[in-house]
């Protein structure tokens, strides 16, 4: 009897042990996950041309990955047709794409349409289907000279899920851009909406 207690604890010690080990492993990988993307966001912001918040219910205390960013914003590199997400869901997020020159995208599954500056026109983002307004299945991007660059077919490297990227259907991102004086009642630093130096 008394071997069968003895295994019978080795066991729940060895499966502690392996759980306690895979949390650990996680936290790490989180971790890097979010230091790679704290990297690319700096290395973006550097190249960035404009900045839209989106929605703008969520106004965060703390800055969006210590930069001047209090709120979900969408940045913009003309040169490179670059297109980056810096949110919060779990923690700070960061996610970049590349645009490719193509024909429109030809879908009702419009998620999120907004104006440019120069020499962007609109900036448009689509849904996959009615199950799912919150992810963004492909970007849009229309210069004022008429072309378009796109990226489709968006998955979260790590799921393989449609992304999200906490747009919804019928958003406007840039259409309600103020102050936090002005969301908050009280002054803060500014924030870097619109043109960008």
């Amino acid at each position: 009897m008394r071997n069968y207690i003895l295994k019978f604890l080795s066991i729940i010690f060895a499966a502690v042990m392996l759980s306690g080990c895979s949390v650990i492993v996680d936290d790490v990988s989180f971790r890097m996950e979010r230091n790679r993307q704290r990297r690319q966001f700096n290395s973006f912001m550097k190249d960035a041309d404009e900045a839209l918040c989106y929605n703008d219910n969520s106004y965060f205390g703390d800055p969006l990955m210590d930069s001047e960013f209090y709120r979900n914003t969408i940045l913009i590199d003309y040169d490179d047709m670059r297109v980056g997400f810096l949110f919060n869901s779990i923690g700070d997020e960061f996610y970049k794409f590349k645009l490719q020159e193509s024909e429109p995208i030809l879908s009702e599954n419009v998620q999120a349409v907004a104006e440019l500056h120069s020499p962007g026109a609109t900036l448009t983002t689509f849904y996959p289907n009615e199950q799912q307004p919150h992810r963004t299945t492909a970007i849009q991007l229309e210069t004022e000279d008429g072309r378009f660059f796109t990226a489709q077919n968006l998955t979260e490297p790590d799921t393989g899920f449609v992304m999200a990227l906490n747009l919804h259907r019928g958003m406007t991102p840039g259409e309600e851009e103020r102050t936090w004086a002005e969301v908050c009642g009280k002054p803060r630093g500014h924030s870097p909406y619109g043109v960008l130096d």
